[in-house]
């Protein structure tokens, strides 16, 4: 059986490790980040509001919570 362990640890780390090499790498510095970061940040505050809309119109009791609360 501990063989098997190591096989399987094994074959995680290289699914991993193909992970890791398949990522999109950004390399954005300075405004060019600070530009993405700050639409990133709109998109969610857009999500948010139209999830809250469609909450209020159907009437559906909800709560902010987490970072998006302690943002507001």
């Amino acid at each position: 059986m501990e063989g098997f362990a190591w096989a399987a640890y094994d074959g995680i780390e290289k699914t991993l490790a193909n992970i890791a090499r398949s990522m999109t790498k950004f390399h954005l510095t300075g405004e060019a980040l600070w530009e993405r970061m700050e639409r990133a940040d709109r998109k969610v505050q857009e999500r948010l509001e139209r999830t809250a809309t469609a909450l209020e119109q159907a009437g559906v009791p909800y709560a902010i919570i987490g970072g998006n609360a302690v943002r507001a």
